[in-house]
């Protein structure tokens, strides 16, 4: 890993902040570069060699553990649901067994 400016690294701040978001957007590394002020080129090699991954890398590593933690939290919720069903069904049939 190179020794990083202080402007350097707050570029490199401001396009993992870019990244992170708009992840549900078409990040490209062009408009990326644009937002963050330096070429693609540039940016690209600062990047792959402060963060050990390129932008495309960062980004798609990012959208799976996105999507894990959405499908990890929808499976909680199915959980809970499920239970909370298990539950009035429990408490429908003890009511229907006192009749």
């Amino acid at each position: 890993m190179m020794k990083v400016s202080k402007i350097n690294q707050q570029k490199i701040i401001k396009a993992q902040l870019l990244i992170q978001n708009n992840l549900d957007a078409d990040l490209r590394l062009d408009s990326i570069a644009k937002n963050v002020g330096v070429s693609s080129g540039y940016l690209h090699r600062l990047f792959k060699a402060n963060i050990g991954e390129t932008i495309k890398q960062y980004v798609d590593r990012l959208r799976v553990k996105n999507q894990f933690t959405t499908f990890k939290y929808l499976n909680f919720l199915y959980c809970q649901l499920r239970l909370n069903m298990a539950l009035t069904a429990q408490k429908l049939t003890h009511v229907h067994l006192r009749e």
